[in-house]
């Protein structure tokens, strides 16, 4: 079905949809860090993840091509792959999932930022201005102050969700500059080896709890959400206009506030939910800039 759609049409109906399955998944990740340490959580979900993408790439005919695991590109996405997941997954038992998915939304703020600072790319005033907004939503978001409830180990948390948004933003990054020859479910099978290679990593400091049921069955239906969403995002980053498809990944924040009240019982105060919108606000805003500039650059070039 993707395949039949425009690039824009396909990227932004993937991002929309990955936004959702992530949310999910997040929630079962949340639910099984209740049981098991955040290392045993990577290694588990990895190993399934891993499987269930390789079959998908053997299936879909691109096995010949699991070589390409070795280009440079492949390995530095895998590698931030794993500290996504590690500052991401270490951070959701400490905050409410709606506050960290309100930090991650930032990422489109820090890849304009990066855009400028290590690519050369001009950004105008008023896209550093909505950076600037934005990140003023994060604070409120995280409420330096300490006014938040479980300060400060809910600081700590925020502090890891700002990792993983760089992490993120250099992922994405990463993510439009490996070769159209790489089959997106390639690309898959290198996230779901860097995140379980990160949990291996963390295992060695980290002692394993013993088996449970509950926790297990959860990182099993995760693998099998990640695998699917990983390579939603890779399809949606890829041959599209990112700033037309990337504020679709918004969708996620709806599903976060609502999922973190019915399951969790997490319902985000007043500041937190002024700060969300100034991130959503901003993000929409310095994306529709970049559309903007760049038809500009078309005419002068036409």
């Amino acid at each position: 079905m993707l395949s039949s759609l425009s690039p824009n049409g396909r990227g932004m109906l993937a991002m929309m949809a990955a936004s959702i399955i992530f949310t999910f998944s997040d929630v079962l990740a949340k639910l099984a860090a209740q049981d098991w340490p955040i290392a045993q959580i990577l290694v588990v979900r990895g190993l399934f993840a891993i499987s269930l993408s390789l079959l998908v790439a053997i299936r879909s005919g691109d096995g010949r091509k699991l070589a390409l695991l070795g280009r440079p590109s492949l390995v530095a996405r895998s590698g931030i792959e794993a500290l996504t997941a590690l500052a991401f997954l270490s951070a959701l038992p400490m905050m409410p999932i709606a506050d960290l998915t309100a930090i991650l939304m930032a990422s489109p703020l820090v890849i304009t930022a990066l855009a400028s600072l290590l690519l050369g790319e001009t950004v105008g005033w008023r896209r550093w201005s909505a950076i600037v907004v934005g990140f003023a939503g994060v604070l409120l978001v995280v409420q330096p102050s300490g006014t938040q409830a479980g300060f400060p180990l809910y600081h700590w948390g925020a502090l890891l969700g700002v990792a993983a948004v760089f992490c993120v933003a250099f992922r994405d990054i990463t993510t439009r500059r490996i070769g159209a020859d790489v089959p997106s479910t390639v690309v898959t099978v290198g996230g779901s080896i860097g995140s379980c290679l990160g949990g291996v990593v963390l295992s060695v400091q980290t002692p394993w709890a013993g088996f449970a049921l509950q926790p297990f069955i959860a990182c099993v239906a995760a693998a099998g959400i990640v695998t699917l969403g990983n390579y939603l995002i890779i399809t949606a980053c890829r041959g599209v206009d990112l700033s037309v498809v990337a504020p679709y990944r918004y969708f996620a924040m709806l599903w976060a506030i609502g999922l973190g009240a019915l399951i969790f019982g997490e319902l985000p105060n007043m500041l937190s939910l002024v700060g969300m919108a100034l991130i959503v606000a901003t993000g929409i805003y310095t994306m529709h800039r970049e559309q903007v500039r760049r038809r500009q650059a078309q005419k002068q070039q036409a």
